[in-house]
């Protein structure tokens, strides 16, 4: 008897799955490019704030002061207005256009607070001055030097008693002025920008951990196919596995599915694992009959041999969690491995049935008219029901059998359930 040829995956494999997986791939590469620029902009930022010039380490290159660094002559202060207020349990002082005052809101002078301590915070934020009161421009406010750490208070003092010398003496170096970080608001800043890329990869590593977790309770409850379990099925895959190129065949599991119909290709590290619920596996088997069977792992193996469960698509979720974009290449990959299970099975009625199986169960399965189900279709059709399979990441069964039929009618006629389909 002559071998059967090997299944070329170029063949099954549709056209819409590789514009799919091109498309996802371009949108996954971008966010990872993203991401790790994120990172990497950010990290260079601690480096530069917090290693490259730590806190209180400062330059000694000298420097001259500049205008906005020199108080404001006290000239005319006949206008001036300042309200007292509260900010944190501290008093705050303000300056406002006497326009400006609120109902119930007094307007001090300057001859009444010209005496106190005025501290602001530097213009780059980095650490605190004391003031002139005169030297506050309008909307402008000080704190008290208790609202700070004494010690800052007292250099931002010794600071002001330099910066009040003539003019002509105040060129100083910077080594001179202590600078302090921002911590808080640096470390802020940080985790605003961080917060995004930290999610994505906490999203990615919790994937991983549950994925790990479930192979762990399907292995240690699932019961494996083997040479002394279920051996007819084992040396079914070992042969399918070979006509699909595949140098090792995946190891398979039948595990209560508590009444789900479902098989579904995974894959754990380097093992490829088809995992099928014994709810559809019994509803598959008719007496000793198993072709519907193979016919469903015949799909899973399509899964394994097309390259859908490899490790680096864990790297393109990003691509597939983009609406319609993800779905699209999962439907387009479940047509791409009908056409596999129709290759390696040959048989048009065994496959039908088995999706058909996948709708209505194995005892009414049996039962079903396939043409009357492929009718209801174009009946209950409509927006809603598109809308549902281009969400879906599977398509709808009606739509896999119709496909099946198209595929399978060129390569194998005579095969289509003994019937002459009009493919339209």
């Amino acid at each position: 008897m002559e071998e059967p040829s090997r299944i070329k995956h170029s063949s099954v494999r549709t056209f819409k799955e590789k514009i799919y997986y091109v498309l996802v791939v371009l949108v996954s590469i971008g966010v990872w490019a993203w991401l790790f620029y994120s990172i990497y902009s950010e990290a260079n930022g601690v480096y530069n704030d917090f290693i490259k010039t730590p806190e209180l380490k400062v330059a000694e290159t000298e420097s001259t002061l500049t205008e906005k660094d020199i108080p404001l002559p006290v000239a005319e202060f006949s206008d001036y207005c300042f309200v007292r207020n509260s900010f944190e349990g501290y008093d705050n002082l303000i300056r406002l256009n006497p326009s400006q005052l609120l109902e119930g809101e007094t307007c001090l002078s300057y001859e009444e607070v010209k005496d106190e301590e005025c501290f602001t915070y530097t213009s780059d934020n980095r650490g605190i001055q004391k003031v002139d009161i005169a030297s506050l421009g309008i909307g402008y406010s000080c704190l008290p030097p208790n609202y700070y750490k004494p010690e800052q208070a007292e250099i931002a003092r010794a600071n002001y008693e330099t910066l009040n010398k003539p003019l002509e003496t105040t060129a100083v170096k910077e080594s001179e002025f202590p600078v302090f970080s921002d911590v808080q608001t640096k470390v802020s800043k940080i985790a605003e920008s961080l917060t995004t890329p930290v999610l994505i990869l906490l999203f990615f590593v919790f994937g991983l951990y549950s994925h790990l977790l479930a192979m762990a309770y399907i292995r240690q409850n699932g019961v494996k196919v083997g040479p002394q379990q279920f051996s007819e099925i084992y040396e079914a895959v070992k042969h399918l596995s070979g006509r699909l190129g595949m140098h090792k065949q995946p190891d398979v599991f039948v595990i209560t599915g508590h009444g789900l119909l479902n098989a579904f290709a995974t894959r754990l590290v380097f093992r490829r694992i088809i995992v099928v619920y014994s709810d559809l596996a019994e509803a598959l088997i008719e007496g000793r009959d198993q072709k519907q069977l193979l016919a469903v792992l015949s799909h899973e193996l399509g899964h394994q041999a097309l390259g859908h469960t490899r490790l680096i698509e864990w790297f393109f979720w990003p691509g597939k969690t983009v609406p319609f974009l993800g779905s699209g290449l999962s439907r387009a990959r479940e047509y791409s491995c009908d056409r596999v299970m129709k290759s390696l099975i040959a048989d048009n009625q065994v496959c039908e049935k088995a999706l058909i199986k996948l709708a209505a169960g194995g005892f009414l399965g049996s039962k079903t008219d396939i043409e009357v189900y492929l009718n209801q279709r174009k009946e209950e059709g409509g927006f809603f029901a598109w809308l549902s399979e281009k969400l879906s990441t599977h398509p709808h069964l009606p739509n896999r059998i119709i496909a099946v039929r198209k595929y399978g009618a060129l390569e194998h006629p005579g095969k289509n359930g003994g019937q002459e389909q009009n493919l339209g």
